[in-house]
């Protein structure tokens, strides 16, 4: 690969955390303890939450991650008592006409706007990850210095690197998977992923690594992660926002799943389950009008990020804003709990009504809150069993796999339901079914939590039984508050190259001299149509 110039990191963030850990005027110094260096961690390492927010948007780090796949779309055309086309018409119709609509309708520039008069900036999320990863390498590096004697010493030593090294591989996972092709074995050593940036400071000459490179970094940066913090557990009250060696055994069993690496995954997956720290939240936290992710869950491990869907004014399913699928909804029983927790029919007292599908209380909503859970950066139990559950299931279908696994599989999916759905049966699946029925109910489980985009990613190259399909997004265009003038749809054929995001435009134009190589992404045209079956 051929040597490139690259701008990674905002002089802010740069400039921060270095004159922070060497000095900020005559009369400071440089960190003296690993406890320093703590406040840096926290306050610019982790990604922070926020307040209510508007909703999704490119142009905020991860606020696109749920507006990509089969989950969503927008809602449908709004008619009143006498069956008239109402004006109806969401704020949300300016947001997507504006930061979202590129990535919505998976364009070649994801910061193009409907109609092709804006171009909004595309790196922010590339911009977000890199400054945060720099100043994870500024830790790492400065705190190697510093003293580590005394018994509190070494246990601070011992959890600053072990947070950092969390927070580096969550990092590039998320880039590696936007910016990269999804891990085959045959192909990663060759497909392109992201520079692999791992000493402080600004650096100007990078290569792209390997996708390969980048997931053996990931897996090296989570083992140094668990050893640190093993020694130096963190403490139960600090779980929610701090890593911990529950969050790194999540994360690790996502990542080994994405290798198709599926002893280890589930391995990885049972240490969180049998973690006396989180259990499942029982069947009565899915009330209807009462948020199940907050603070309060007791099977949240880890969260980190602002919250883009927790806004009441945000995936209402009115014209131009987000709803959920109809497909989505209809997966699950009627007895299931999370039908009526996570969503609802859109309705008004006003007479105008449909049967657009809105978010409801999976998370926390009011004008006025704060985001405690974030909906790309939440690590929670449910995934562990699912992931083990998966893990499983596909060693015991695969041939000359270990059909015995199939028991162990069967007995995670059915405690996770019987935390969900009411009166639930115990059920028993084998072979390829028993893949399917896991992977229905992660998508019922985790939706709108940042998972289904990547999970659509690693079904097409799942070696033993690999899945895809067609996306379909409906998109009403709307006049100056008269309804949905007409309806465009647009399609994401199986296996297109627009899974992987090309490169945002303000790096490859920084240094014109000698320009990034990027992605390629086939250029989607919309198609004109009246009626609307997608909603």
């Amino acid at each position: 690969m051929k040597k490139i110039l690259i701008f990674l990191l905002t002089t802010l963030a740069v400039s921060s955390c270095s004159d922070f850990l060497k000095e900020y005027s005559q009369d400071m110094i440089v960190a003296k303890h690993p406890s320093d260096l703590d406040e840096v961690l926290l306050g610019s390492a982790y990604l922070g939450s926020s307040a209510v927010d508007g909703g999704p948007s490119g142009l905020r780090m991860g606020g696109f991650f749920n507006i990509l796949d089969d989950d969503v779309n927008t809602g449908g055309d709004r008619l009143d008592s006498l069956g008239h086309s109402t004006t109806d018409v969401s704020k949300a119709w300016i947001q997507c006409m504006t930061g979202n609509y590129g990535y919505f309708a998976w364009q070649q520039d994801v910061g193009i706007n409907f109609d092709g008069s804006l171009s909004n900036d595309d790196a922010a999320t590339w911009d977000a990850l890199y400054a945060h990863i720099n100043v994870v390498n500024t830790i790492l590096d400065e705190i190697q210095a510093l003293p580590h004697e005394s018994q509190k010493d070494l246990a601070d030593w011992q959890r600053v690197q072990g947070e950092s090294h969390f927070l580096r591989a969550q990092f590039y996972f998320w880039l590696v998977n936007l910016y990269g092709d999804e891990y085959e074995e045959a192909t990663a050593a060759q497909k392109l992923g992201v520079p692999l940036k791992l000493i402080p400071g600004i650096e100007f000459e990078f290569t792209r690594a390997s996708v390969k490179e980048v997931y053996d970094q990931i897996n090296v940066d989570l083992a140094k992660a668990d050893s640190f913090l093993i020694c130096s557990p963190q403490a139960p009250d600090h779980m929610l926002h701090r890593a911990s060696s529950e969050a790194v055994n999540l994360l690790w069993s996502r990542v080994l799943l994405h290798q198709q690496r599926w002893i280890e995954a589930a391995d990885k997956a049972e240490k969180v389950i049998t973690s006396e720290n989180v259990y499942l939240a029982p069947i009565s936290a899915l009330a209807p009008n009462a948020a199940f992710l907050s603070d309060e869950n007791p099977e949240v491990v880890f969260s980190q990020g602002c919250n883009n869907l927790s806004s009441p004014s945000v995936f209402t399913a009115r014209n131009g804003d987000y709803c959920a699928t109809r497909e989505l909804y209809e997966l699950y029983d009627s007895l299931d709990v999370r039908r009526t927790c996570f969503f609802s029919l859109y309705d008004e007292t006003s007479g105008i009504s449909n049967d657009s599908v809105r978010l409801n209380y999976k998370y926390q909503r009011g004008s006025s809150l704060r985001a405690h859970i974030s909906d790309y950066g939440c690590l929670r139990l449910s995934e562990a069993y699912l992931n083990a559950a998966e893990a499983f299931a596909v060693l015991s279908a695969m041939p000359g796999g270990q059909p015995e696994k199939a028991s162990r599989a069967n007995a995670l999916l059915n405690e996770l339901r019987s935390q969900r759905i009411q009166g639930y049966q115990p059920q028993e699946y084998t072979g390829e079914e028993l893949v399917q029925q896991i992977r229905t109910e992660r998508r019922k489980e985790l939706c709108f939590e940042g998972h289904r985009w990547f999970d659509l990613r690693r079904y097409a190259v799942c070696q033993p039984f690999p899945w895809s399909r067609d996306i379909t997004h409906s998109f009403g265009v709307c006049g100056d508050y008269v309804g949905v003038m007409y309806r465009n749809i647009v399609v994401l054929p199986a296996h297109s190259i627009n899974y992987t995001f090309a490169i945002p435009k303000s790096v490859l134009k920084y240094f014109t001299e000698n320009p990034f190589e990027t992605n390629p992404r086939d250029a989607i045209e919309p198609i004109n149509k009246e009626d609307d079956e997608t909603k």
